[in-house]
């Protein structure tokens, strides 16, 4: 990975060696990374990608780490965070062009700014375009399939545009891994009133403070929806809220979260994951999928 290193360094991009990746996720948990790679424009993420295809380097990409987990001895290969330079956000009519690295919160602002809809959803989903676009990320009726046209993904030979029909979108769910490595996405969205998008934010920006434990560190909801039925739900019949595992614990206020205090290890919170997973199977003869990522 030197050499990977040096010529990262020689286009101008940030390389860490030996990285802390805790303080990247919204648990604060797990290891560093042997190399944390910030490329400083689109053609040397290209670049990047290229010498790490033809040297065999993995490259795992992480946007604000708000649905991920590190493992405890942290990440043996190249970690990809896309930083300032894939962040812009432009609007021509009802179209968007936003960088896979904008703040959600921040896109949704500026298109109700504008008196553009469909991204109130997503107003209090703390992550980036990237990160949601990977995850067809979900709220409150809304999801990024409902607006995305199309997608430009970087790869080894080059960048490309990959319209929405071919990004499989699904429940929690995209092929966006297997296509590249986002750089920006295309958004189509409907013509709204300005102050009544801000009043729905400002209602869904409640709820979540009603219902979400907002106030520990969490990476939203630990497991995806079971078909029909409601993960915190079933956890919560399993007689699982308050359930600890070290320092992790399922949330009182929302089962739904696994939440953890300061110094929980990623064991913890797999052990804790398992626990729950085995008292739900126990009851209601349901196997939760982890909606989480585990990065190792």
């Amino acid at each position: 990975m030197t050499a990977f290193a040096e010529a990262a360094r020689a286009r101008g991009d940030d390389i860490i060696a030996n990285a802390p990746l805790a303080p990247l996720t919204s648990l604060g948990i797990g290891g560093p990374a042997a190399l944390l790679w910030r490329p400083n424009s689109p053609q040397s993420l290209v670049a990047g990608l290229a010498q790490a295809q033809a040297k065999n380097l993995p490259i795992t990409a992480i946007g604000r780490g708000c649905n991920m987990l590190i493992a405890d001895e942290g990440v043996d290969h190249i970690v990809l965070q896309l930083g300032p330079a894939f962040a812009s956000i432009e609007f021509s009519g009802a179209r968007c062009t936003a960088g896979a690295a904008c703040n959600l919160a921040t896109l949704s602002r500026e298109a109700a700014d504008r008196g553009l809809g469909g991204l109130v959803f997503c107003s209090g989903i703390p992550g980036t375009l990237g990160g949601a676009l990977t995850m067809n990320a979900g709220a409150y009726g809304g999801q990024m399939a409902d607006i995305v046209t199309s997608v430009t993904v970087a790869t080894p030979e080059g960048l490309r545009e990959v319209p929405a029909a071919d990004m499989d979108f699904g429940y929690r769910h995209s092929n966006l891994a297997k296509l590249g490595i986002a750089v920006s996405a295309q958004l189509q969205l409907p013509p709204a009133d300005r102050d009544t998008l801000y009043e729905q934010m400002k209602e869904q920006a409640a709820a979540r403070r009603q219902k979400q434990p907002l106030e520990h560190r969490s990476a939203g909801s630990w497991f995806m929806r079971p078909p029909g039925q409601f993960a915190g739900t079933l956890i919560e019949g399993a007689g699982c809220k308050g359930l600890r595992v070290g320092g992790a614990f399922v949330s009182e206020k929302h089962a739904g979260f696994l939440c953890c205090d300061s110094g929980t290890t990623c064991a913890d919170m797999l052990a804790l994951e398992t626990l729950v997973r085995q008292k739900v199977q126990e009851k209601y003869d349901v196997t939760l999928q982890r909606e989480v990522k585990l990065l190792s």
